[in-house]
């Protein structure tokens, strides 16, 4: 029951994906409980994954896409650096450059810069 469907899911349509997904969510927890003796099934939360191409090459409008995204990418900018691990690092390594070189300053050995900046 499961293996069929999955072989069906890829021509389903949504409606159609659903119940598939449904039955076979209950197929794995059936399988688990009545032929491996579980006593509580555990089905993961994603179980297919999909892949998916245009087929011909799809062009779209930098104006619409532009329209389409700012909005919700702006919003989330602002959040951004709280999921960057190297922030901090590179906070402290331009304070690091500024204290050698000083602002406009120029390194000429950037390998050394950074062999210090560690030892430091």
């Amino acid at each position: 029951e499961p293996a069929r469907c999955v072989e069906r899911f890829a021509d389903a349509s949504p409606d159609e994906r659903r119940a598939l997904l449904d039955a076979l969510r209950a197929g794995l927890r059936a399988v688990q409980e009545e032929e491996l003796g579980a006593d509580r099934a555990k089905v993961p939360q994603t179980l297919l994954y999909e892949d998916a191409a245009a087929g011909a090459r799809t062009e779209f409008d930098p104006d619409a896409w532009q329209q389409l995204a700012a909005g919700p990418l702006a919003a989330v900018e602002r959040v951004l650096p709280a999921f960057d691990l190297t922030l901090p690092q590179r906070i402290t390594f331009e304070g690091f450059f500024l204290a050698r070189y000083g602002r406009g300053g120029r390194c000429d050995d950037l390998l050394k810069l950074v062999h210090d900046f560690h030892e430091d």
